[in-house]
């Protein structure tokens, strides 16, 4: 059979990073008829350089870190594609997808090239919305991660696209959840601190929650402003602000929770909601598209109005079940997890995508 390339390109990568876990490491492990390798154009922060490099060593990942050039961006593409013809660039995120596929069609044309769509368009601000436009006009295949993504994206533009595909972002499933581990009235949030993970409401929404603690996991524009809001309400003892963490660390912590909370108001498909429950952790969700989604596929998930009595009652019907109801929900959860967001579905339905375009 022959080696598919696939030659991954994004702005960064972090400990969050999907783009270079997923589609990186764990894919280069899974897929040994794959040659996979990684384009970084910006600085990968001294404090993630180490694992980066460990990760994809580890996993046979190839990577090229260029620090912010887009020469040195051109460079390692160009060296790629004239190894192989046939390699397929795969871009996830605005400058660095542009710029990618532009190399390409300049030094390997008829290589194809696919642009996923993490979140949902009518949402980015205008400069984002004219890079995401330019990489649909320039890719093979659009993805989107959810059905919501797709509905979302303006009918014209799916038409220039052309060829475009749901593929939903999927996670790895770990051993069965140890639910005497975890702790009464422990909320968990994991994701960036910026606007669209609305962390500020989860803040405010523990003046109502006097008898919780809240950790909220990443870094962002937003960490000195919400940390001022939670000592401003008097909360500011109750949350723990956990900064950039390991997976692993991630992992642990939702092991010693008792309920996962998401107030973002913009998502694709969020992978640590998706994370949380592969564990069998409860969930309370905002009711947006991506989130209705999920609990559409998968009972027990709760979604909640922006009204702050809803998300008490919500987390305190959660909290208030006995060991065996909360156990049963929490197979629950993680069993229609595996069934309808496995890493492995995603792998498949990608290689078969890659298979297609490179006419394999």
């Amino acid at each position: 059979m022959t080696k598919r390339k696939i030659i991954t390109v994004v702005n960064a990568a972090s400990p969050v990073s999907i783009e270079f876990y997923e589609f990186g490491c764990e894919r280069s492990q899974s897929q040994p008829n794959e040659d996979n390798v990684l384009i970084v154009l910006d600085v990968v922060s001294p404090d993630f350089s180490k694992e980066f490099q460990t990760r994809a060593f580890e996993s046979g990942l190839r990577t090229y870190e260029c620090d912010g050039s887009y020469w040195a961006l051109w460079r390692s593409l160009r060296n790629e594609l004239v190894e192989c013809r046939s390699a397929l660039i795969h871009v996830h995120m605005g400058r660095s997808g542009v710029a990618a596929q532009l190399i390409g069609l300049m030094h390997s044309p008829f290589s194809p090239r696919v642009y996923t769509l993490h979140t949902m368009f009518k949402e980015y601000r205008l400069v984002h919305k004219v890079l995401s436009v330019a990489n649909v006009a320039l890719a093979r295949c659009t993805v989107f991660v959810s059905s919501s993504a797709r509905d979302a994206f303006p009918t014209l533009l799916r038409k220039i696209a052309g060829r475009c595909r749901v593929i939903s972002n999927g996670v790895k499933f770990a051993e069965t959840r140890v639910t005497q581990s975890r702790k009464k009235r422990f909320l968990l949030n994991v994701g960036r601190l910026v606007p669209a993970k609305n962390q500020a409401w989860l803040v405010q929404l523990m003046t109502e929650l006097p008898d919780y603690s809240l950790h909220i996991v990443g870094d962002g524009e937003l960490r000195n402003e919400l940390e001022s809001l939670a000592g401003k309400i008097g909360v500011v003892d109750r949350i723990h602000f956990w900064g950039m963490v390991s997976r692993q660390r991630v992992r642990d912590l939702m092991e010693e929770a008792s309920i996962f909370v998401s107030s973002s108001v913009r998502e694709g498909m969020p992978v640590a909601v998706l994370e949380a429950l592969s564990v069998g952790l409860p969930v309370v969700l905002s009711d947006i598209a991506p989130h209705q989604e999920i609990a559409n596929l998968i009972s027990g998930v709760q979604i909640s109005k922006a009204r702050k009595q809803a998300w008490v009652d919500g987390i305190a019907s959660i909290d208030g079940l006995e060991r065996s109801g909360y156990d049963q929900l929490s197979m629950s959860l993680k069993r229609a997890t595996s069934e309808h967001f496995s890493i492995d579905s995603t792998y498949r339905r990608y290689t078969n995508l890659y298979n297609e375009l490179l006419g394999l």
